[in-house]
């Protein structure tokens, strides 16, 4: 999916550590530093593919946080990551046009994903459905807070209140790349 396939694993490194760097107060970026060292193929896969995008670099401190992400793209990101290796069809309480998968990892535990409106959405979970005493620990957080739990923190983006990132654009009936 990433416009720049020929990216190796150090690069990918680099650049997420530069965002990590350039993160406002408030997430552990050691943590956040420690885990990334240790990110999985498909997780590192997902980050590039979302911190390629500007709006989602100036805003990774939502979505290190839990945020509730829509990027309008076609849904060609749902498509892509649908078929990574790790990517397992999970159901949620989430919204999605399109059956809902996870990728997990020691970075971001889990990214679960779908499409909305002909767009993927995605969010990281603090804890998968797997862990359901620590999932519903996260969901009675939610309930409390309003707040989505991620893996650095929380975030008010949730599906009601989610963050945009616009990518394209649809000029005489076609989707155009605005990235």
């Amino acid at each position: 999916m990433s416009k720049y396939k020929d990216r190796t694993a150090t690069t990918r490194y680099f650049l997420l550590m530069h965002i990590v760097d350039s993160l406002p107060p408030g997430i552990d970026k050691d943590e956040l530093r420690d885990n990334a060292r240790r990110a999985w193929p498909d997780e590192a896969q997902i980050m590039d593919d979302v911190f390629i995008l500007h709006q989602a670099r100036l805003n990774a401190s939502e979505i290190f946080s839990g945020a509730h992400v829509i990027i309008a793209d076609g849904g060609r990101r749902y498509e892509a990551w649908t078929k990574l290796r790790t990517a397992q069809q999970r159901m949620s309480s989430h919204q999605s046009d399109k059956p809902e998968h996870a990728v997990s990892g020691p970075c971001c535990h889990t990214i679960l994903f779908g499409t909305v409106d002909e767009h993927t959405w995605f969010q990281m979970e603090n804890n998968s459905l797997e862990d359901w005493v620590y999932h519903l620990v996260d969901f009675i957080k939610y309930k409390a807070t309003g707040k989505n739990q991620g893996p650095y923190g929380s975030s008010a983006h949730t599906d009601r209140n989610p963050l945009r990132i616009i990518t394209t654009r649809r000029i005489d009936g076609q989707l155009v790349e605005l990235d």
